[in-house]
């Protein structure tokens, strides 16, 4: 017998980020972004200036991805958590 979704949650199987499939599409995008990164690295090794800039630049997308992605996944676990309590009691005016 599966677990519950609160037992799911809490052993780690569901509701964390890195236990979300990702579909082919994100893989291939992902492996294009990075090979464009190592390439971006090879051609700064001699402009130490510009490779500081695009470091800061990546560090910075990534950071706003997670703080995104962690915001999405706050507000939909919100909603859901609405949605069940309708669901369970029902909604009334």
């Amino acid at each position: 017998m599966k677990n519950s979704a609160f037992e799911q949650m809490y052993s780690g199987e569901r509701g964390r980020y890195d236990s979300v499939p990702l579909d082919k599409e994100w893989e291939k995008i992902s492996d294009i972004r990075s090979d464009c990164y190592d390439k971006m690295e090879e051609l700064l090794k001699e402009h130490s200036e510009i490779k500081k800039v695009f470091d800061q630049l990546m560090e910075a997308t990534d950071t706003l991805g997670a703080i995104e992605a962690d915001s999405y996944y706050k507000e939909g676990f919100r909603f859901g958590l609405l949605l069940g309590v309708e669901c369970a009691i029902g909604y009334k005016d």
